[in-house]
This record gives structure tokens, sequence and C-alpha cells, in this order.
């Protein structure tokens, strides 16, 4: 699959590096007051990448898990551990081992990536499997009516010395990205493909479980959803 490729690669992270992590911050701070997250609380951030939402999280005094499948994220990640914080190797297609925790979070578009749904519902059925009762899932999603009003067809970006050429387009339910650039005189190609769930769709997925959603939100302030104007879907549910 794409993702296993791409997400492992170095050159993900040099084209991405541009991330705003005060923003990230800001919405980890927002959340757990969203959601009643305390210091000791158990949080699993599932995929956690190179673990940008984890360390902050553990900062908080949480004590956070983050797993994701890329190796070399992990590996990246491992030199922020510490009693509160902790990383490993985990695809999400599978069951996690640990099953009580207080919150588990699916952040900046962590889902869609497969060529069958039913896959997509299977991580979602094993995040609310690790969930103890009372525990909260979130999703972090791409709104999808944003992303076909705003779609750009090619982007290009100078990096780190490297000219990034991204072209994007809509196919078969998927926003499809294709990254090409030259290094090292060696030419590199990687996909990006992300199903355009809509909102109707993540709920029904996530209601499936048996989890209760108890909240809809648009934003990274948690203002509420509009399909038309919405940056993002972020759901909140429940488990009883």
């Amino acid at each position: 699959m794409w993702y296993k490729d791409w997400f492992n690669s170095d050159y993900y992270h040099i084209l991405y590096r541009h991330r705003d992590e005060k923003e990230a911050e800001s919405f980890m701070i927002r959340l757990a007051g969203q959601i009643g997250l305390r210091p000791d609380m158990r949080v699993l951030d599932l995929p956690c990448g190179r673990g940008r939402h984890s360390v902050f999280l553990s900062k908080m005094g949480l004590n956070v898990t983050g797993a994701d499948l890329s190796v070399n994220s992990i590996e990246f990640a491992k030199q922020f551990e510490d009693e509160k914080l902790h990383f490993l190797v985990h695809d999400m297609l599978q069951p996690f081992p640990e099953k009580n925790f207080d919150a588990v979070l699916n952040l900046f578009t962590s889902l869609g990536y497969f060529d069958d749904p039913a896959d997509d519902y299977r991580c979602i059925r094993n995040m609310a499997d690790a969930l103890k009762e009372n525990g909260h899932l979130v999703i972090d999603f791409l709104n999808p009516t944003q992303v076909r009003r705003h779609m750009q067809e090619t982007q290009d970006y100078e990096i780190e010395g490297i000219s990034f050429v991204v072209n994007k387009k809509i196919e078969n339910g998927f926003v499809v990205k294709n990254v090409r650039f030259l290094h090292d005189d060696e030419q590199h190609c990687y996909t990006e493909k992300v199903r355009l769930f809509e909102l109707n769709e993540l709920s029904d997925m996530v209601n499936a479980t048996g989890l209760q959603i108890i909240g809809t939100f648009g934003d990274y302030s948690f203002g509420p959803y509009n399909k038309d104007r919405s940056d993002r879907i972020i759901l909140i549910a429940r488990k009883y």
C-alpha cells in the first residue's frame, strides 16, 4: 500500500515540515478540556507519526502511548520517551494489545487510506475496543467539500534544495496526490490517496462500533460543523 512507503520516507517529513506546531498544541489543550482529560489519564495516539501530538499531551501530565506503522517515525519519536510517554510500531488494522485507554485519538486525516472502506471500519472498531468504559474516541478528518472546492491541481515547493511537484485530482471518491521530485540525481515518485468520507459515512462507522457520538465540530477551535464552510470534520464519541 502507498502509505507504507510514503509515510516511512524522510521526504514525507521534509515536504510537510511546515505544519503549525502552535495550532497543534492549542488543539490539544482545547481537546483535553472538551473531553475532560486530566493528568495521569491514559491516551492512545493512533497513528502518531513522529509523535508531535503525543509529546505535547505527555507534557500536560497524561500517560501517552503513540503507535504508528512507520518504523522510521517511531525510531525518531523514541528520543522523546519518558515515564509518561511511550512509542511502538503498530498497524491500526490490527487490534491494539491494550484495552483500557481513557481516550483514543485519530488525528490529522489518518483514515481513508484503504481501497476497501471496510478496512477503515476495522481501524475504527479497533480504536473503540481499546477504550475503557466512558472513554472517548476523537477522529479529526478533512472536510471533503472544502477539498473539492479549494483543490489546486499542481503545486510546486522548494524545500531543503529539493523541488517537489505535487499534482492532485479527484478520482473514484479519493483525493489522489502524486508527489514527484529529483534528489541526488534520482527521480522519486510517491502517491497519497485519501477517501473523501462525508460526515454521515464517518458517523455510520463510529455508530456501528457501539460508541455514541456526543459532538461534531468543524475546526480546531471546536466551532460548529458546517459542510460548506468548515475546514475539518471532528467527531467525538463515547463508550458507554
